[in-house]
């Protein structure tokens, strides 16, 4: 399927209440809509996966399509920092708003899922905070900063999933935050090199203080001496996140859940092993999962999942 790539006019478009060139009539034709674009893409959200029932997966497709807009709005070139807040800003109100009688594509379905999953606006409101503050970035002083962060970033995207699916309890959302605050911080390590480009640094700086690790030398091997022991902390902390809430698995009663969870979970433990294979190399390569990664990772599911 083609992936769908928008220029900064239709971005503009779909920041207005009618949608713009992308109007419907139709809540199905919406849904249809959210779906090519959910398609269009790879990301780590269980998007259209074989293991989401059937009747489930328009709901997933809406809330995709809500985050990736967002995201484009925060990422995508085109925008100075000023517009990107202003688009924001005019985002949130649509969801604020939001209409079963809406033009607009994704605010038309995102109404359905709402309405039909007893899904509150607060992990939607949450994720658009997480993209002003990719706006306006603001490097991590502390381990706590990064928890911070992906409350807003992270862990409403597993909320979200348990309320689609059913799963959703107090009890799965604190094991479903440590293991999505676990996959966001796998991010972080893992596009190192992209997001150096970019001007963001999300190793704490406390942290780098503490072992004596001036970051300016990152990306010069030379002096890259103790950046080891920086990278070899936040993974140690990212592994402790993945062990606080890898109990969700037994705690979900739906086997296809529970084993997107599972897969998930390995799936981001073999990045984060990748990850500190590469070691100081991590600042000049982004590891990915790879074809031949696949059975392995899927022996390593079944286990997780039989214990």
């Amino acid at each position: 399927m083609r992936t769908m790539k928008f220029t900064p006019n239709e971005i503009r478009d779909l920041c207005s209440s009618s949608g713009g060139k992308f109007a419907v009539n139709e809540t199905q034709t919406a849904f249809q809509w959210c779906k090519c674009l959910a398609l269009g893409h790879y990301e780590n959200f269980p998007v259209g996966s074989v293991l989401i029932p059937k009747s489930q997966r328009p709901h997933f497709f809406s809330v995709y399509a809500f985050s990736r807009i967002a995201d484009d709005i925060a990422d995508e070139p085109g925008f100075d920092q000023a517009e990107r807040a202003a688009l924001l800003q005019q985002y949130e109100s649509l969801l604020l708003h939001h209409s079963a009688k809406s033009t607009h594509p994704i605010f038309r379905s995102l109404h359905e899922t709402i309405d039909k999953c007893s899904i509150p606006l607060l992990p939607l409101v949450q994720l658009l905070e997480a993209f002003r503050r990719d706006v306006f970035f603001v490097r991590p002083v502390t381990l706590n900063d990064i928890d911070d962060y992906c409350s807003y970033s992270a862990n409403p995207i597993g909320e979200l999933v348990l309320r689609i699916t059913g799963a959703y309890s107090q009890q799965n959302h604190q094991k479903s935050n440590a293991i999505c605050t676990a996959l966001q911080m796998v991010n972080f390590w893992q596009d190192t090199s992209t997001d150096l480009r970019r001007g963001r640094n999300y190793y704490p700086i406390t942290l780098c203080t503490d072992i004596s690790f001036d970051d300016k030398n990152l990306g010069n091997e030379e002096f890259c001496t103790n950046f080891p022991s920086v990278l070899n902390a936040v993974i140690d902390a990212t592994w402790q996140k993945f062990e606080e809430g890898q109990s969700l698995i037994a705690s979900i009663p739906m086997l296809r859940l529970r084993s997107e969870i599972a897969f998930t979970i390995i799936g981001g433990k073999y990045i984060l092993s990748r990850v500190q294979e590469l070691g100081v190399d991590i600042v000049h390569q982004r590891p990915a999962l790879s074809v031949l990664s696949f059975p392995s990772i899927g022996i390593r599911t079944l286990l997780l999942l039989l214990r």
